[in-house]
């Protein structure tokens, strides 16, 4: 147990993220349901100084969208008659409105089943190496770690 002295700035700094993504959270909220109710998005944005960011087509893998809003999209129920705007606060703090106007299935008949084996092990890779990266950079901000100098020959084979 460390003294609260020592660890005071630290609650005081997560305390305000914490507060803060509440905050971005509520007025997030009270944004979709503005656009709900038929305001425009793009006058929404400009009213409260964000932005407005129409996408014409979002590919699974695609990298223009932080990774929770892309997988947020994908799960989204396909549109029905109107399409609904959707609020998402994101692992950054920040708050995303999306709305999901049309669903395009993929196209299997175009693969070869032996294609779409590999395009399916290639994604569990992908994902499994994202989940690893990410664990390993919420332990590294959370741990304390040292390297003993010389442990497994010279420090550059540590980098």
């Amino acid at each position: 147990t460390k003294p609260l002295e020592q660890v005071r700035e630290q609650i005081t700094e997560q305390i305000r993220a914490n507060e803060a993504m509440l905050l971005a959270a509520a007025a997030g909220n009270e944004l979709v349901g503005k656009i709900q109710g038929g305001a425009d998005p793009t006058a929404v944005a400009v009213e409260y100084s964000t932005e407005w960011r129409p996408l014409n087509e979002l590919r699974r893998g695609d990298q223009q969208l932080p990774a929770d809003l892309s997988a947020a999209v994908f799960k989204a129920p396909r549109p029905g008659a109107k399409a609904s705007y959707q609020g998402l606060l994101l692992a950054s703090g920040d708050f995303a409105i999306y709305q999901v106007t049309a669903v395009n299935p993929g196209r299997p008949d175009l693969y070869s089943v032996e294609a779409r084996d590999q395009r399916k092990q290639a994604l569990a890779d992908q994902l499994g190496s994202g989940q690893v990266a990410a664990m390993v950079e919420a332990l590294a901000k959370t741990a304390r770690t040292s390297v003993t100098p010389n442990l497994v020959g010279n420090d550059s084979d540590l980098l």
